[in-house]
């Protein structure tokens, strides 16, 4: 047991290198290709999970660490908006990408494939996914507490694997 626990941190440990390195290089190529291209590439990411709108509001918002509206449509036409500021200040464009997919794996985890816009803020800062529900601990808030993104990950019993491979796709693209 003891063994499989070590190997276990171990590949944690080398999953967290290599998401750092992926998130650095995204970072870079805001640099030499401009910030406006690779938010837009992570918003495009994400939109398909989040919204148009609700993924480019995030993307930016998270990258100033300015204030974040989300809209949604109901299917009877009323609109709703949340709005909050991210607890972690400006991040770079890398740890906006991992924030946004460990957010959409803790969602798809609790059955929300179309979330609300009042459902990606719980996730992000907490609250709770569905009425009701059980607080969650948000994405964002655990980041702003000083947790790492595999003890992030690991609380929601995902891995960063998914996230990994998708940062390199959107870095190769």
């Amino acid at each position: 047991l003891m063994l499989g626990a070590t190997a276990g941190a171990a590949w944690a440990a080398d999953d967290g290198k290599v998401l750092t390195t992926q998130a650095a290089r995204m970072d870079r190529y805001a640099t030499s290709r401009g910030q406006t291209i690779v938010s837009g590439k992570t918003a495009a990411d994400f939109s398909s999970f989040y919204g148009q709108d609700n993924s480019q509001a995030l993307a930016e918002g998270l990258r100033s660490g300015s204030e974040i509206t989300l809209t949604t449509q109901a299917p009877n036409g009323s609109v709703s908006t949340t709005t909050f500021t991210p607890p972690t200040r400006s991040m770079g464009n890398g740890n906006v990408y991992i924030s946004m997919a460990l957010a959409q794996q803790q969602l798809t985890a609790a059955g929300i494939t179309q979330p609300t816009a009042q459902q990606i803020e719980a996730s992000m800062v907490g609250g709770t996914l569905t009425p009701g529900g059980q607080p969650v601990e948000g994405v964002l808030q655990m980041r702003a507490s000083g947790m790492g993104w595999g003890q992030i990950a690991n609380s929601y019993g995902v891995k960063l694997g998914q996230v990994i491979s998708g940062m390199k796709s959107a870095n190769a693209a």
